[in-house]
Formats: C-alpha cells, sequence, structure tokens
C-alpha cells in the first residue's frame, strides 16, 4: 500500500464484541510501530464514545460485557481511548499513529496487548489504516 507524504496516519481495528462475549480487564495497551518511531496508548473495548444529539461526544459502558465486580474499575479518563461506533455496525478504535514525512518503503507492526487476565467473543474484521482527520 502506497502512503502519501506529509500526512499523518492513524491504524484503526475493527471488531464487535460477540452478545456472550467477555473483556476482562478494563483497559489493553495498543501501539503502532513504523521506522522507529513508536505510537503508544490505553483503549478501553468495553465502552464506546458516540456524539449526542447535543453534539457533546457522550461515554458509554458495555456493561453486558463487563463483569460486575469490575465495573467499579474502569474509570474512562480522557487519556483512554474508547471506540465509535460505524454507520455498518461495527466497532473502531484507534490503536496509534504515525506522521509519514518523505515517504517510507517499511512495514508498520500494530498491537494490542491484554496481559492481566483472557478475554473471549472479541470479533476482529481488521485493521485500517487511513489519514487522521
Amino acid at each position: 500500500m502506497m502512503l502519501s507524504e506529509n500526512l499523518t496516519y492513524a491504524a484503526y481495528m475493527v471488531f464487535k464484541l460477540a452478545d456472550n462475549g467477555f473483556v476482562n480487564s478494563p483497559f489493553q495497551d495498543a501501539s503502532v510501530s513504523v521506522a522507529g518511531s513508536d505510537s503508544t496508548q490505553q483503549v478501553c473495548l468495553q465502552s464506546y464514545m458516540e456524539v449526542g444529539d447535543d453534539g457533546v461526544p457522550q461515554k458509554h459502558i458495555l456493561t453486558s460485557h463487563i463483569p460486575v465486580d469490575h465495573h467499579h474499575e474502569v474509570p474512562l479518563t480522557d487519556d483512554i481511548v474508547l471506540p465509535r461506533r460505524r454507520a455498518d455496525g461495527w466497532m473502531e478504535v484507534e490503536l496509534g499513529e504515525f506522521y509519514n514525512e518523505e515517504g517510507f518503503d517499511d512495514v508498520v507492526s500494530v498491537s494490542l496487548m491484554e496481559t492481566r487476565t483472557w478475554t473471549y467473543g472479541l470479533v476482529v474484521w481488521g485493521i485500517e489504516i487511513r489519514v487522521k482527520k
């Protein structure tokens, strides 16, 4: 895939949580690495962001995917990246970004790590890399 020069790109994971899916840990570690540069952040797959009727973004927690004893452990601070619901019914979450200054012929590595516990019912459609707006 050829990327245009002098643009910032972001990598997004497109996914769903199955009805019986379960994310046991509140946060996952996401990263994008390219040409020696890393972008890392924490994401929360068991919540999502949407714009309300008043135009103000609202945070929602998917309580059906969180055990009751873990619900109080999910502080949705501004530094946690939340997924957004897409028009096609899937969710997408930004995993990281990179700037393509002069163009490069290198590998873009994208990862999402859950190292503290287990998850099931995570259905991944794929990774999209596109210009960040």
